[in-house]
């Protein structure tokens, strides 16, 4: 099972202390890419995103990444660390179908793209974002 440092919080699983800690712990490759989008929209549009927003698809289980409510933003990490089996991968796509379905945009980025060019995904988030509030969607 797969819970949130949020969630951990939430359910008192984990102190305050601790779930500061944890978002701060970087993988043993020394990069988070989600991470490193979360804060780096933090850093320019502070409360503008959420951390691993759960219950987007009313009935399901599913959790987007990185959620920005205003525009309705799903930000989603893809890589083999977490669809190694067919049937993750193909769970994978019916969560992003669902949240298309619920009127959200899902842009997906994998770790290299974000690792190597942060700032075009951000540019790309951000260039949505706008758009998605301007009513252009």
């Amino acid at each position: 099972m797969r819970v949130s440092v949020k969630e951990a919080l939430q359910r008192g699983w984990i102190t305050a202390a601790s779930a500061k800690e944890l978002q701060k712990e970087k993988p043993k490759n020394g990069f988070n890419p989600q991470q490193a989008i979360f804060n780096r929209l933090s850093e320019l549009y502070p409360g503008l995103a959420s951390w691993e927003e759960k219950n987007l698809v009313p009935g399901r289980k599913f959790r987007a990444d990185i959620f920005i409510k205003e525009s309705g933003i799903v930000i989603e990490m893809d890589g083999f660390q977490h669809h190694k089996s067919k049937i993750q991968f193909q769970r994978d796509r019916e969560k992003r179908n669902l949240m298309v379905t619920q009127g959200y945009v899902v842009l997906a980025f994998y770790f290299k793209q974000v690792k190597d060019n942060l700032d075009d995904v951000i540019a790309l988030i951000i260039q949505t974002h706008e758009m998605r509030k301007a009513g252009s969607k």
